[in-house]
């Protein structure tokens, strides 16, 4: 389904529900009531108020019966209803948008003939309304369909085919903005007879359309349930009082209060959706780490006994190996002395596979396909790896890039390189550390960039100890100029974190969750060190215009350099340096202050 604009809201799958407070001529003609229904609606958390406009002479003949049974209009002709509300002059609806426009809900109305059609235009509506009864009217919806704008249509007593023809009478004008409402045209309408699962049938038939709900029923329940099944608009008759006199839809419509909380069960229903993935809720964190187990140890255990089944038991919290891994930790040898009732972690039985991680892809917005470039004779991606091949105790280095067609070039270069690879995601980044770092046995990962080919091996190499000395969850470090330093993550606390969130944020900047949850991980940050605290030196490549400042350093240093050699040259000479800032987006508070060289805490 393709979203549809409407002023400042969207009509969409990925949109709250747009929910339009449908007034008809309940305003009496009256400016003032009318004004008092815009505001009443826009106060009860309705995205748009909508009347009708119509002549009773060219809507109905003098005889025609009425089909409803609220309000006081039995024995009556629909002549004699809907001709003494009607025929208000331009200027009230001019001063009815012109209020709604000022205090921010969309005004707009059901036309009724043709000549309404003009009235519209004219005062500027953002969107049009099909009534039930006009889906056959095709002269009626080839006029609106020709204005360009969004047209909501409803279907009630229509058959598919009669639906069917009424979205090809509007794309036929180049107007593909159709809002489809299922309706039952009853007035009330019983509960047994809103068939709310047309509602998923009619999105079926017509997938690019957003479908909604034109609701009649009594029920405060209807508008909630048909969101459930998948309803993106609903249509609520609605009045300021049902005790006004003139039109019958006083009595049926729902009042201020009633719409409020119409509003909310909808707002209530769409949080219960969620996002149709089975995984820890936010309400379930804390019951993910503290009701599950852990491996414990149940005696004192001296460093280099073997694991036995009777050295083992599950109990909670679940913060270390799980239980399922128990036949994994038999027979392994401690590398530490371990007491009883020790929860068991990794590192108390193995020596960690640390690996390099390079985050590579050709479709930088600044600067595409900048990662198979030369900087003189080798790539960027070449130089970073090179420069990773320099860190001490790593066991493999991995290229992580995306299943977008014009990164297979990174692929068969890594291949040429004889470096391994993995295939993932383009946004979630987090899942494609996860993923390669569970396709190789990761124990560890350093996350590089495939940007960064001044990487300063001897930084990665403190961050490593200070992980694996402190049993951290994250080690990054700050101050160091720009490009030069990388991110050490254990592998248990990048699952830990695509478990516990769907936030997008977390998910495209991995280390995002952690720093905002300090409270829930081992963190640390580690300041440079007063000679290497350069954070205005910019050695990363974003723009063309780096490449020419990566020329220059090696051109200087040649191919064996360390960062100091790298400050120093910037002492000396910073105008071989790119003297410029970029201005990127910092997905958190704590990553702004790493950009800008300070402690994130």
């Amino acid at each position: 389904m393709k979203a549809i604009k409407v002023g400042n809201k969207e009509i969409g799958e990925a949109s709250p529900t747009y929910v339009i407070a449908e007034a008809g001529v309940n305003h009496n003609g009256d400016v003032d009531l009318a004004k008092r229904h815009i505001r009443e609606a826009w106060l009860s958390g309705a995205d748009a108020i909508k009347f009708q406009i119509y002549k009773a002479d060219k809507l109905v003949t003098r005889t025609a019966p009425i089909y409803w049974k609220v309000g006081n209009d039995e024995g009556k002709t629909q002549y004699d209803v809907f001709s003494k509300i009607h025929n208000f002059p331009i200027e009230f609806y001019k001063k009815c948008i012109d209020y709604a426009n000022k205090i921010g809900i969309t005004f707009f109305c059901t036309p009724f003939d043709l000549d309404a059609v003009d009235v519209m235009e004219e005062i500027g509506v953002k969107l049009y309304k099909v009534a039930s009864g006009d889906i056959t009217y095709h002269q009626l919806l080839k006029k609106i369909a020709q204005t360009g704008k969004p047209i909501v249509l409803s279907t009630g007593a229509s058959t598919l085919g009669e639906i069917e023809e009424a979205v090809n009478i509007i794309e036929k004008e180049n107007n593909s903005q159709i809002i489809l409402l299922h309706c039952t045209l009853a007035y009330p309408t019983p509960q047994k007879d809103i068939n709310l699962n047309m509602i998923p049938t009619l999105a079926k038939l017509f997938p690019d359309y957003p479908i909604g709900l034109s609701d009649h029923t009594f029920s405060p329940l209807t508008p909630a349930l048909s969101v459930m099944v998948g309803a993106k608009v609903i249509e609520k008759h609605f009045t300021v009082d049902k005790t006004l006199e003139g039109s019958s839809d006083h009595k049926l419509g729902v009042d201020p209060y009633q719409l409020k909380c119409l509003v909310e069960s909808i707002r209530l229903a769409e949080a219960s959706l969620g996002g149709g993935m089975k995984r820890p809720e936010d309400a379930e964190k804390p019951a993910l780490m503290m009701a599950r187990r852990s491996l414990v140890s149940t005696q004192n255990i001296k460093k280099g006994e073997k694991i036995t089944k009777q050295m083992l038991t599950a109990k909670r919290p679940g913060t270390g190996i799980q239980p399922k891994l128990m036949e994994e930790i038999i027979g392994l040898t401690s590398k530490k002395d371990i007491k009883e009732d020790s929860i068991f972690t990794w590192n108390m039985v193995k020596d960690p596979k640390i690996d390099v991680i390079i985050q590579a892809r050709m479709g930088s917005v600044r600067f595409p396909g900048k990662t198979l470039k030369k900087i003189k004779d080798k790539t960027l991606l070449e130089r970073v790896i090179d420069r990773a091949n320099k860190i001490r105790g790593i066991s493999e280095i991995i290229v992580a890039t995306t299943n977008r067609r014009n990164d297979e070039a990174i692929v068969d270069h890594c291949k040429k390189l004889g470096v391994s690879y993995y295939v993932g995601s383009e946004t979630d980044v987090l899942n494609r550390l996860v993923k390669a770092s569970q396709e190789h046995s990761s124990d560890i990962v350093i996350r590089l960039t495939a940007d960064n080919p001044f990487l300063e091996p001897s930084e990665i190499d403190s961050l490593i100890q200070k992980h694996l000395k402190n049993e951290n969850d994250y080690t990054l470090s700050f101050g160091y100029p720009l490009g030069s330093s990388g991110e050490v993550f254990g592998v248990e606390g990048l699952i830990k974190v695509s478990n516990l969130t769907k936030d997008k944020l977390s998910h495209e900047h991995p280390g995002v969750y952690f720093l905002n949850h300090p409270e829930e991980f081992k963190i640390e940050a580690d300041k440079a060190p007063k000679k290497r605290d350069f954070p205005e030196i910019r050695l990363t490549i974003d723009v063309p215009k780096d490449f020419k400042t990566a020329e220059n350093i090696i051109d200087k240093l040649g191919e064996n350099f360390t960062i100091d050699d790298i400050i120093a040259l910037y002492r000396k000479n910073n105008k071989l340096f790119t003297n410029r800032k970029v201005e990127q987006e910092k997905p958190s508070m704590a990553f702004k202050k790493i950009f800008s060289g300070e402690n994130p805490f």
